[in-house]
């Protein structure tokens, strides 16, 4: 069966506030904007009551750098010659390369006015990543430690989910007495509050834009959702966010109340999981030629919905446990602390019990035929618990692929390996692809 396409209008709009937001970012101190070094998962509302600011944010300037081939090699080459080995994230290679380097696709690396981290369990990289930084570019580091105990196979009792939740509510306001001595500025608390209401809002909605790859065909492939989720990452607890994730999600109601697919054949469905390979995006093009389609992806779901008390991805109500938005400082630093202990999937998803829980719930609520992973040689703390998954899977009867590959760096990336293994996982389940079905 051949479905109806359209082209997405949100996918323009995507690609105009990430640039939008890579030339705010070099042109910040211009404006009179403080320039910010940290990581995407970085609570961002927390340093919105600090005054106008632009972030580089790690993970997704990693991806950024990877679009530029030739810029990409020169970083990852840069941070060879430092003494840095293959196994460090692709992510920070091209990070710290561009910096190193003084060279970004747009001019020179911004110079920050001071760098964060959030240091959190699954990623050892994060508090080196954050400290280099600041070490290289000479400015300020402040670094928020979580709590190193969620996975899916741990119960937080009350109390200790009250103990965590104070441990960083207390590291939240020493951030902003910090903040404020460093930046010199006056903290200011409905800044604050209106970035937790942005993200909170931004997270439910793109939650639901996921919730809705359940539909058949899908209205979306993972290769369309890696690009679309970047103003929810980049512009996580601004209102852009939040305007831009309403807009994708009323254009993705409407194009399943139509019909509209995001490929022109669905002959099967799979779970892609983990990191995309930025670097070689064409490895998920090349499943489309067989009427294959990526439907839904942890990784970018992981930006959206929340954990729910079931302990799966689900689309969550904001502000439950709390019961209204936050209206004071307190209760925005008690919210953000709750949802990142309780609810966030991205800080309790690496374990391996819980890797196994999320791809059994993927494939099975999101109609799935199989899984495909890609074995990231660039992220070792993200493909913890990756084989286990996938023996899950091929024991209830799941067929499964596994490809290397990785985020940001060719030389590590064997195209012709990669596409031969997926002719052979493709011809193993009747697909052919369009140039056979041609013939």
């Amino acid at each position: 069966m051949t479905y109806k396409t359209r082209p997405l209008e949100a996918f323009t709009k995507s690609k105009d506030l990430r640039a939008k937001h890579y030339q705010d970012v070099m042109t910040a101190r211009e404006q009179g904007k403080l320039v910010v070094l940290g990581t995407a998962n970085m609570p961002w509302e927390l340093v919105e009551g600090l005054g106008p600011y632009e972030a580089l944010e790690g993970e997704p300037y990693g991806a950024t750098v990877a679009q530029y081939p030739e810029l990409a090699l020169e970083c990852a080459e840069a941070t060879d010659a430092r003494g840095y080995g293959r196994d460090v994230c692709a992510y920070v290679r091209s990070y710290w390369g561009s910096m190193f380097l003084n060279k970004t696709p747009w001019g020179k690396f911004p110079r920050p006015h001071f760098v964060v981290s959030y240091y959190f369990s699954h990623c050892g990289a994060q508090e080196k990543w954050w400290r280099v930084a600041a070490e290289t570019t000479n400015v300020p580091m402040f670094c928020i430690d979580f709590p190193r105990f969620k996975s899916l196979d741990v119960t937080l009792d009350p109390q200790r989910l009250e103990r965590f939740r104070q441990y960083l509510i207390t590291q939240f306001n020493e951030f902003i007495e910090w903040g404020e001595k460093v930046t010199g500025k006056k903290y200011d608390d409905n800044k604050l509050i209106e970035g937790v209401i942005n993200k909170r809002r931004s997270q439910y909605l793109w939650g639901q834009v996921c919730d809705l790859q359940r539909t058949v065909p899908a209205p979306l492939n993972v290769r369309l959702i890696f690009n679309l989720m970047m103003p929810r990452v980049l512009l996580s607890a601004r209102k852009e966010s939040a305007d831009y994730c309403t807009a994708l999600l009323d254009e993705v109601k409407a194009r399943v109340a139509d019909g509209i697919a995001s490929q022109p054949e669905e002959k099967a469905r799979f779970l892609h999981d983990f990191v995309p390979p930025y670097i070689g995006m064409d490895i998920l093009r090349y499943f489309e030629d067989y009427g294959a389609a990526l439907v839904v992806s942890q990784y970018a779901f992981n930006w959206g919905g929340g954990l729910t008390d079931e302990g799966v991805w689900g689309v969550v109500e904001p502000f439950g446990e709390l019961g209204h938005p936050p209206r004071n400082r307190q209760e925005a630093l008690w919210d953000i602390a709750n949802w990142d202990l309780k609810r966030d999937t991205w800080l309790s998803m690496f374990s391996t019990p819980s890797r196994v829980s999320a791809a059994q719930h993927f494939v099975k609520n999101w109609k799935c035929n199989g899984a495909v992973y890609h074995f990231n040689r660039g992220e070792k703390g993200g493909i913890i618990g990756v084989l286990d998954a996938q023996l899950s899977l091929k024991r209830a009867g799941i067929p499964t692929m596994m490809y290397e590959a990785s985020a940001t760096d060719r030389r590590d990336i064997d195209m012709v390996k990669v596409k031969d293994a997926i002719d052979a996982f493709m011809e193993s389940m009747g697909l052919k692809n369009a140039m056979a079905r041609a013939k």
